[in-house]
């Protein structure tokens, strides 16, 4: 009896995933936002790629600024948003505030017969670094300070 049982949870799920095939095959084509973050710096470690990556987020937003999905980096850099609408979108790429990429954002309309796959990458540019030099006890800085980076 106990492969009966096996046997029938077994076949549950089997017609559960057959059923779940059935519905995705049937269902409005998806459009697929796919590219690369690319960051061009050749000295940086897998590791050091990785934690980079895993700080970025795609969203694709409507013009109106409502967030319709969101989907982390890969590792790799490499992303895929899925689009189950037409419609005027904007794909943002999400980082920690003084990073800066090009572009940072990107309009992308989709529409009846758009073609299913469409490319877009985003380059690392920077970092954007701001501050003040001041004296001590004082709202102004030293003469003759030079900072360099």
């Amino acid at each position: 009896e106990k492969g009966k049982t096996n046997m029938k949870g077994t076949s549950f799920f089997l017609l559960a995933a057959l059923l779940s095939f059935i519905a995705v095959t049937h269902c409005d084509e998806v459009t697929v936002i796919d590219g690369f973050v690319e960051l061009r710096q050749s000295d940086l470690t897998d590791d050091q790629r990785e934690t980079i990556f895993a700080k970025l987020e795609l969203e694709l937003l409507t013009t109106e600024g409502v967030s319709k999905e969101k989907i982390p980096c890969s590792p790799n850099g490499y992303y895929v948003v899925p689009v189950y609408e037409t419609g005027d979108f904007v794909l943002k790429l999400n980082s920690p505030e003084e990073w800066q990429f090009e572009p940072s954002q990107v309009a992308v309309t989709i529409s009846a017969g758009t073609v299913s796959d469409i490319d877009r990458n985003f380059y690392f540019k920077g970092f954007q670094i701001s501050g003040l030099v001041q004296s001590a006890g004082s709202k102004q800085g030293p003469d003759g300070v030079m900072i360099r980076l």
